[in-house]
């Protein structure tokens, strides 16, 4: 589900980067 997330924002390039980068970080620090 989280991926999907990630997957979606794409669509706002202005904040959907850094949130994205987020987003991986936290998948990946699980």
């Amino acid at each position: 589900q989280l991926k999907g997330v990630i997957v979606r924002h794409p669509q706002k390039d202005d904040i959907g980067l850094p949130v994205q980068e987020q987003l991986i970080v936290e998948l990946y620090s699980k």
